[in-house]
């Protein structure tokens, strides 16, 4: 790849994003992108001029300082691709799914395995089995005008001795409403083809007695509030048609929403991150690539004797096993986990979301590697037969190395040729072993090896080829896990932007936004909302020129009306301190998502809720002889009385992880 130089263009540009398992150590694949109104995203090196006095009062010395990595982003808000955003400048999101059919109970203790398979033909289910160990099979079919409708396969699965269905989320409530299903997103007629596809596992064990069937829409609300801690961070790839720029350990210190009639929502969200590098992404150069990837680590804390934990890559299935407790657990990694009793999802079949749902119980300690994308698949684990888990030590679980590899850290900026032209650089290792055993040896295209180092799991090692020329670079090795002699690694200087690929719903107008105050509906010119999470971004360590970590302060998070003059009802609540409930909805005028069957029933949605708020300002002024308007700033601060944040955020989409 030979790249050119200029003139960018930045009809060009685009914004690329990726979650980072830890802060500052990024990821280098792209997994969402976001259309831009503009960014101004920047890697600021400070520098040291020297103060030494001559005669001549001339300034003869200046090297370079500490990096500061900021800026905004723009964009307009559209109902689907800002939910990892939002979470990001909130800090805590919770899921539920919507559109769940039903609930199937294994209710034979005596069962020993089960497994629940739904199949589909051409978009439409036409299947559905269950396969007992004890019991009778059952085997339906969709399209046979006796189970055509989900009440009547509920029915059928009733008829079994030890199946039970019934409607979702009414456990809590003592009550199986097993004749008929009926919510506000299906009811018992509608067509059992649209239950979603389903191949899973067996689900015997607690909390894994009972299936949740959902249709193939699948339709989630996500619930994003304001949080004691913010998520580890952003990669950001900021492409500039010449070359894409990636920051690491982005996080959103602001964010403003912004209404106005007749316009198109708006959003800006204030960045803040460790630094940025044009290194491209290192490729396989070789085909002897066979080093492991962390995935997370694990460590025991309950108080049981032994606990050990098993993943099956054939049948994609995680097994916990406690002794002498019911906290046994069996996972399927190919779908989210939908807890029956509650609606809430837990998403198991990303990594992320595994290692969340592990470490959510009070047994485990569990930890995402450092450098491993979140939203990466579950099922790319590599086969564990049953690992005694210690209470001590952590114990490692690794990638499959047929779908991912251990690759090298790259950063930096080429301070070779002026040129501007892409260079390619080889990494290769020279004596094999674990990081800080195995050597590596650099050259760019063209030339020969030279500078053999020893490799490193955490401190960076100098990229210097030929006669120990500096290419700006660094480079170390973040899995502990062993490099093979004879291995090679490639990358270039020049970055180039990711393949892109953007939702195609249209973002909100004001028109669709709807304002109530208290439960009751009011008429506003314009509303905005803002968040400011203060992170504090002069932490730097001896050594490092980059930010050792940005840490959240006390946030503020507020807003303003814009409101016609018309009664003095805004105005006494100012004057009176009086604090009220302001929740905005804006409802899409697309539905979720279109299959054979037609459009879900649910159109996406956002609403913007700020339950305890006062307002600021002033009395109302004539500007000239047209309507007066008047701006009401107001503070929003936590809710004692109903346990609520300041600000949450609840997204309705097709989006099951963010």
């Amino acid at each position: 790849m030979t790249l050119f130089v200029g003139p960018a263009v930045g009809a060009r540009g685009q914004i690329g994003f990726a979650e980072e398992g830890g802060w500052g150590k990024q990821v280098q694949n792209m997994t969402g992108f976001l259309e831009m109104l503009s960014e101004s995203i920047v890697s600021e090196i400070a520098p040291l001029i020297s103060g030494s006095l001559r005669p001549d009062r001339a300034v003869h010395k200046r090297t370079q300082g500490t990096e500061a990595c900021g800026g905004d982003i723009s964009a307009e808000i559209a109902p689907k691709g800002f939910e990892t955003w939002f979470k990001h400048a909130l800090g805590e999101v919770e899921t539920t799914r919507l559109d769940t059919a039903f609930v199937i109970e294994l209710t034979d203790p005596s069962e020993t395995g089960a497994k629940l398979e739904i199949t589909h033909t051409a978009d439409l289910a036409t299947r559905l089995q269950i396969t007992l160990d004890v019991g009778a099979n059952l085997d339906l079919d969709l399209t046979n005008a006796s189970y055509d409708t989900i009440a009547e396969v509920m029915t059928a699965i009733n008829a079994h001795a030890n199946l039970a269905a019934y409607s979702p989320y009414q456990l809590t409530q003592d009550v199986l409403q097993t004749s008929l299903h009926t919510s506000d997103y299906c009811v018992g007629t509608d067509n059992s083809n649209r239950l979603e596809e389903c191949n899973s596992v067996e689900l015997t064990k607690v909390p894994n007695r009972r299936w949740v069937v959902g249709t193939s829409w699948g339709v989630y609300s996500h619930e994003v509030k304001c949080a004691a801690t913010l998520p580890e961070g952003l990669s950001i790839e900021a492409g500039r048609d010449v070359a894409a720029f990636l920051y690491s350990g982005m996080k959103v210190n602001t964010m403003e929403l912004t209404a106005n009639p007749s316009e198109i929502v708006n959003g800006t969200f204030g960045m803040m991150g460790k630094g940025g590098t044009t290194a491209d992404t290192p490729s396989a150069a070789s085909a002897n690539m066979n080093s492991p990837k962390n995935a997370f680590r694990v460590r025991y804390s309950g108080e049981q004797s032994s606990c050990s934990l098993a993943v099956d890559s054939t049948n994609y299935t995680l097994t916990l096993e406690i002794d002498g407790t019911a906290e046994d657990v069996v996972l399927g990694l190919k779908y989210p986990y939908v807890d029956p009793e509650t609606g809430i999802v837990h998403n198991v079949d990303k990594i992320g979301g595994l290692v969340k749902y592990l470490n959510s119980k009070s047994y485990l300690n569990c930890y995402l590697g450092g450098y491993v994308d979140p939203k990466t698949l579950s099922i790319y684990l590599n086969h564990y037969p049953a690992v005694t888990l210690s209470a001590s030590d952590y114990t490692w679980f690794n990638f499959n190395m047929g779908n991912i590899v251990s690759l090298p850290v790259l950063w930096g900026d080429y301070i070779g040729s002026d040129i501007g032209d892409s260079k390619k650089f080889y990494i290769k290792v020279v004596t094999g072993g674990v990081p800080g055993t195995a050597m590596i040896q650099f050259k760019i295209e063209g030339g020969a090896y030279g500078n053999t180092v020893t490799t490193s799991a955490t401190v960076p090692s100098e990229i210097r080829y030929n006669a120990n020329v500096d290419s700006g670079y660094t480079i170390f090795f973040p899995d502990n896990t062993v490099l093979v002699a004879d291995d090679v690694w490639t990358f270039e200087t020049i970055r180039p932007s990711s393949l892109a690929s953007y939702p195609t719903v249209d973002p909100f107008s004001g028109f669709e936004g709807t304002l109530t105050m208290d439960g009751s509906s009011q008429s506003i010119m314009g509303w905005s909302c803002n968040v400011n999470n203060n992170l504090y971004g002069d932490k730097y360590h001896l050594g490092d020129k980059t930010r050792a970590k940005l840490m959240e302060q006390r946030r503020e998070v507020g807003g303003t009306l814009n409101v016609e003059f018309d009664d003095l009802d805004l105005y006494r609540k100012f004057i009176n301190g009086t604090s009220v409930d302001i929740q905005i909805v804006f409802v899409s005028s697309e539905y979720i998502s279109t299959t054979a069957l037609g459009n879900s029933p649910t159109q996406y949605s956002m609403t913007v809720r700020q339950p305890n708020v006062e307002f600021n300002g002033t009395t109302p002024t004539n500007s000239d002889e047209g309507i007066i308007l008047v701006d009401m700033p107001y503070v929003a601060m936590w809710d004692d009385t109903l346990a609520l944040p300041e600000l949450i955020l609840t997204i309705v989409s097709n989006e099951a992880y963010v």
